[in-house]
């Protein structure tokens, strides 16, 4: 029972009613939410879900420091400045069109145009720019959440930077972050993660295949989104020039930078942590203990997959390769991020086996 994490209310919105009145009615909360009992301090339940997804946000948002030293790692030190400013701005722009657009399309709840359509199933109708929902003001909850969802969305369109690294413009950049972060992204977290979504597994009837999506912090809803637009992306610009022969022969482009890889593969692992283990969205009533498992299947995972890139890339090419193994680390990652809190630790390791293949596997 404890592991059922897939509640009616996943974004957290009706646990308004957990949180103290005086949050409610003002957002800024003028009563003292520590009190003294005879154990101590403590923080109310309310207060403590608040914390605990501001904590997630804090280990999300740093792996935006762990893409930026993964990317300048690997590519070429004249293109330093290009990718730095482009992950400040992956945090920056994407936050002003997440207030405005995004939020409201992901989190938003159903309206009045919902009466005469189904326009519920794919995108809210409150939330905008953080606007009043229909006459009530935000709480102190709806804050945190959207605070821990803006990191989430300025993971996706990260994705994409790292994906067509040295080979678009600025201009085609600050484009596909802004259709990606305000529609593309939003309208897939609003069709998987909203109790309205017709991918959910939050609603009652009219379930997907009877069953709905089930992904417990983002191996689809994130990583897939970001990567499915880096393909394409990739696809449409082409290599970078010098990667391939006059034959098709791929050529080596070594990047500047293996320190910075390696920290950046670790800081990703680190803000992997808030990425799944705080994906709980609470902390009591027994979520911490979900919390606890989740953040250990994602340890099992990402190790499994280190160790099966690191394994057959010595196979293969008799050179145990330091970029290979953190590719390993985080496909074990991405991989366990959707089911890391309803498999057990021997299945995290066969599903982090499982994502190591294809990067061992490919050039």
């Amino acid at each position: 029972q404890r592991s059922r994490c897939l509640c009616r209310d996943p974004f957290g919105v009706s646990s308004a009613l957990s949180v103290s009145k005086s949050i409610m009615e003002s957002a800024i909360p003028t009563q003292r939410v520590l009190q003294t009992v005879d154990s101590g301090l403590y923080l109310e339940k309310g207060e403590a879900d608040i914390f605990w997804l501001l904590f997630g946000t804090v280990l999300v948002f740093l792996m935006q420091a762990g893409f930026a030293l993964l990317e300048v790692g690997s590519v070429r030190s004249k293109n330093t400045k290009n990718i730095l400013t482009k992950n400040i701005l992956d945090a920056s722009y994407g936050a002003i069109l997440w207030w405005l657009v995004g939020f409201g399309v992901a989190i938003g709840q159903a309206g009045p145009a919902s009466e005469d359509t189904n326009i519920e199933e794919i995108l809210g109708e409150t939330y905008y720019a953080l606007a009043y929902d229909f006459g009530r003001r935000p709480d102190g909850n709806i804050y945190a959440t959207w605070m821990f969802q803006w990191a989430f969305a300025a993971t996706a369109v990260t994705i994409v930077s790292g994906t067509v690294a040295e080979r678009v413009t600025f201009t085609a950049y600050l484009c596909y972050a802004f259709v990606l972060t305000a529609f593309v992204y939003p309208v897939v977290v609003h069709s998987v993660w909203s109790a309205d979504g017709w991918l959910t597994a939050f609603r009652d009837d009219d379930l997907l295949l009877d069953c709905g999506v089930i992904d417990f912090a983002g191996s689809g809803v994130v990583h897939m989104t970001g990567g499915v637009a880096g393909l394409v992306a990739a696809i449409f610009v082409g290599p970078r020039k010098g990667r391939f022969s006059a034959s098709g022969e791929p050529i080596d482009i070594p990047g500047q930078s293996p320190i910075y890889r390696n920290l950046g593969t670790f800081i990703l692992w680190f803000g992997w942590f808030g990425f799944n283990g705080v994906s709980t969205l609470y902390i009591g009533d027994g979520f911490s203990v979900v919390a606890s498992k989740t953040m250990v299947t994602t340890v099992i995972a990402a190790a499994a997959g280190c160790l099966t890139c690191t394994v057959v890339g010595k196979a293969t090419t008799n050179i145990i390769d330091m970029d290979l193994a953190g590719n390993g680390v985080l496909a074990g990652l991405v991989s366990i991020t959707a089911p890391c809190s309803t498999c057990e630790p021997y299945g995290a390791f066969a599903i982090g086996v499982g994502g190591g293949l294809p990067p061992s596997t490919s050039s």
